[in-house]
């Protein structure tokens, strides 16, 4: 029982990653589209800040016209208030661009965590002196957890059910390849973070890649 409720575990831990990983594509993309917003804002707030200094040049040589300087200085007022509307939409978005890259953050160490567990449940199942009652419940608990466990499984969705069904009949060997596609395809991500930190912009090609490998490493999950 010791052993199922191990199995189990492990299965419902796989379950998990697979959809942390999923989380961090849909945040990816997400993340795409909110940078795409912001440089359509930027480019517009740079068209403005051209038709100011255009405008303010021609006041400067309009000086021995009243009408004529009068309507350049309402043109640049009129452009100083649409570049502060556009300036403020633009720190909007770095501010959700930030918050994006907390919660990122935030799911890598959660699948980080997940990753350390499956591996420490497998070291500890391989030594030659694992004793099952030191490291779990007496029989009644485990079976009782087993049940409690393969209840909370079968109330997942239909999805996630074949998923887990997948991953129990998976040898060792093959959950150990899945996992670390899985991670090769995380650390994708998180480098993509990291280059957005440092000021980068991920272009089209990418952006494309990156979505590619990570539709693989699902695929082979």
């Amino acid at each position: 029982l010791a052993s199922s409720a191990e199995e189990l575990r492990l299965t419902q831990l796989a379950c998990q990653l697979t959809a942390e990983k999923n989380s961090a594509v849909a945040e990816q993309q997400q993340q795409s589209e909110e940078l795409a917003e912001l440089r359509t804002k930027m480019a517009e707030l740079q068209r403005q800040l051209q038709v100011q200094q255009e405008l303010q040049q021609k006041a400067a040589t309009a000086e021995e016209s009243e009408v004529d300087q009068e309507e350049a200085s309402d043109a640049v007022d009129e452009s100083d208030g649409e570049a502060a509307l556009l300036s403020d939409d633009s720190g909007s978005v770095g501010e959700d661009e930030a918050e994006f890259l907390t919660r990122i953050s935030a799911k890598e160490a959660e699948i980080a965590e997940l990753e350390q567990e499956i591996r420490d449940l497998r070291e500890a199942a391989d030594r030659e002196d694992f004793n099952p009652d030191d490291s779990y419940l007496p029989e009644e608990a485990a079976a009782a957890e087993a049940a409690t466990s393969a209840d909370e499984v079968d109330n997942q969705s239909d999805d996630d059910g074949e998923l887990c069904e997948q991953f129990a009949e998976l040898s060792e060997a093959e959950l150990d390849q899945m996992i670390q596609e899985a991670e090769s395809a995380l650390k994708d991500v998180g480098a993509c973070a990291a280059r957005t930190r440092r000021g980068r912009r991920l272009n089209k090609a990418e952006l494309a890649a990156l979505l590619t490998r990570l539709e693989i490493a699902e695929q082979n999950t």
